[in-house]
């Protein structure tokens, strides 16, 4: 996703110049940004820095940066996700790199980093079940504790973990996918390939009705929900799942902030079939498709329980997986919304803005 956000941040701070530039009254209110995008065009802020990793026999990894870049008192932006779905690649051992990277980073004299991580590992682990760690609280931690000064992610899996860092050690920036979705979404429904008046919202479950209300609130929809029960030995596993709501005749939207193995979305469009819904549509901010997902939702398409499965990339696939499942897989691109958050930082704007004013009544009551 680098690359795409520094092509992105390139476009925006090319426009923004040419819209200061024809402006003399807002150039002046704006000197500081129109500073900074004479600057950046100038000295290719936006560029992707050349790093490397060197790793050895015993397991050991050293993160370096090009003795070409000059960091020393530069505001980084690092772009790094901690989960790969590429064989061979470890959660834990991509954190310890990242985290090297920004000691790197900050022993280069780097005014500020932002890490901007598009999926944040260790997110469901929010609360403890017994003798349990906080683990995604131990991560933020430990990102504040190489000097990370915010972070930037997307639609984290509950509103706890806005709470885990204080905002005076390291700001956490939750940003929601909401926007680009929904913007998806819509032109099903201006293509009439969708109906107001025959589709409907269902949640997965309860912990997710408010991400299901507030898509149905958005697109003029009724919400229906999924109860379901998880298994306390096996993860991504489900022991059971009930279904309220009148669903027969109605075709089916069903986000959520996640798609792991596939379970939840197996139970679910199987038991609305059953209740007798039309087609079903599953959205989700993260693809990460792991364990045997991919079999499990081609037979899924195959038998006619799910027509499409909508994710954004904020979790990176190769091209092999992308065209073995283009039948069901639609994928649509964050990169723009991430550049305009990380330009809006920069110049000491305000993120909430970069939400269209309907959304920003839902997101932020």
């Amino acid at each position: 996703m680098a690359q795409r956000i520094s092509a992105s941040l390139e476009r925006i701070c090319k426009r923004r110049q040419a819209e200061l530039e024809g402006d003399n009254s807002r150039r002046f209110i704006r000197e500081n940004e129109w500073k900074f995008v004479n600057y950046a065009i100038s000295e290719g802020w936006y560029k992707v820095g050349a790093t490397c990793t060197t790793s050895y026999a015993d397991g050991e990894i050293k993160p370096r940066i090009h003795r070409d870049t000059n960091l020393r008192g530069r505001d980084v932006f690092v772009v790094q996700n901690s989960f790969d779905p590429r064989p061979g690649n470890n959660t834990s051992e991509n954190i310890l790199e990242m985290l090297l990277l920004v000691d790197t980073i900050k022993r280069s004299e780097a005014d500020t980093v932002t890490l901007i991580l598009p999926y944040h590992s260790y997110c469901k682990q929010d609360k403890p079940k017994g003798k349990e760690p906080i683990s995604s609280e131990v991560m933020f931690r430990l990102y504040a504790a190489v000097g990370v000064n915010r972070i930037v992610t997307f639609d984290l899996h509950s509103d706890q973990e806005l709470g885990f860092c204080s905002p005076t050690v390291m700001k956490i920036e939750n940003l929601f996918a909401a926007p680009v979705i929904l913007n998806s979404l819509d032109s099903y429904f201006s293509r009439g390939v969708l109906s107001v008046e025959k589709t409907k919202i269902v949640s997965p479950d309860l912990g997710n009705s408010g991400m299901a209300e507030h898509y149905a609130k958005m697109l003029g929809l009724e919400v229906a929900v999924c109860r379901k029960k998880r298994s306390t030995t096996t993860a991504h596993s489900l022991d059971s799942m009930t279904f309220e709501g009148g669903v027969e005749g109605y075709d089916i939207i069903m986000p959520d902030d996640q798609v792991a193995s596939g379970g939840t979305v197996e139970t679910a469009a199987k038991l609305l079939k059953k209740e007798g819904a039309g087609r079903v549509y599953v959205t989700a901010t993260h693809g990460l498709f792991i364990k045997d997902a991919e079999q499990r939702f081609r037979a899924l398409k195959a038998g006619g329980f799910i027509d499409e499965v909508v994710v954004t990339d904020t979790i990176t696939h190769m091209p092999d997986f992308l065209k073995r499942n283009q039948d069901f897989l639609k994928i649509i691109s964050l990169a723009d919304f991430a550049a305009m958050a990380a330009y809006q930082i920069h110049v000491s704007g305000s993120v909430s803005e970069l939400y269209e004013p309907r959304l920003r009544e839902g997101l932020f009551p």
